[in-house]
């Protein structure tokens, strides 16, 4: 009645690095880069410093999260970034931002995220038969955003079914530390079917929608522009 069980463990690093390019007809070659740990100190802190190199645009961000917060499966970062856009036509728009949040996975696929940021975007490089009407502004942004998604999807990098949906408001108010108030609304949803013949159709439906206050003017870093993002 007795049976011996041999168990092999193996560790692997928690440092990780991971690193990607692609080619955009209109902001040229851009390298990616990611240097992280998932175990600062032994204390199951993750931490990474990433940039994004281009000729058209350059970002490094900073950030440490812990995986669980008071037992539960929810993570929190601290994050600070740097961002230099110059994909904007007559103007590049330069991001210095801080933010602190969390991530509540309420339920497998579905997550809740709160986040405080607080960012200066300074406008610079303008040029000088600008609209004056549009002209950009030096503005320095506190903003309080929730986010709810929905994931379904079989794969989140190869998708052959299923589906996914994200509702989020960037909600920015003076008294969260900023110059303006406004509300960013954001809507993303997507469907995935394959046929019979192995064909994956995809559908998705993004909507934006920005609300200012009276009086308030909405930064030119928060507007939508036609052929972008």
């Amino acid at each position: 009645p007795q049976k011996v069980v041999t168990v092999e463990e193996r560790e692997h690093p928690t440092a990780f690095v991971e690193y990607g390019f692609d080619i955009n007809t209109q902001r040229g070659l851009e390298v990616a880069a990611t240097f992280g740990e998932r175990n600062i100190l032994g204390k199951a802190l993750t931490g990474n410093v990433s940039t994004l190199l281009g000729k058209e645009r350059q970002n490094f961000n900073v950030e440490v999260g812990k995986p669980d917060l008071f037992g539960y499966r929810i993570y929190n970062n601290v994050k600070a970034s740097y961002t230099n856009d110059q994909t904007y036509v007559g103007f590049t728009l330069v991001t210095v931002s801080g933010e602190v949040g969390f991530s509540w996975e309420i339920q497998e696929k579905r997550r809740f995220t709160l986040i405080y940021k607080l960012e200066r975007q300074d406008p610079v490089h303008v040029e000088p038969d600008f609209d004056a009407a549009l002209a950009p502004a030096p503005v320095r942004i506190g903003s309080l955003t929730p986010t709810i998604s929905v994931d379904e999807r079989d794969d989140p990098f190869l998708t052959t079914r299923g589906w996914f949906f994200l509702l989020r408001d960037k909600v920015s108010r003076k008294y969260l530390g900023g110059d303006a108030d406004f509300d960013r609304w954001e809507i993303d949803g997507r469907k995935y079917q394959t046929t019979w013949a192995g064909l994956t159709l995809a559908g998705a439906v993004r909507i934006g929608y920005a609300n200012v206050a009276e009086g308030s003017t909405l930064p030119v870093g928060e507007r939508y522009y036609v052929g972008g993002a």
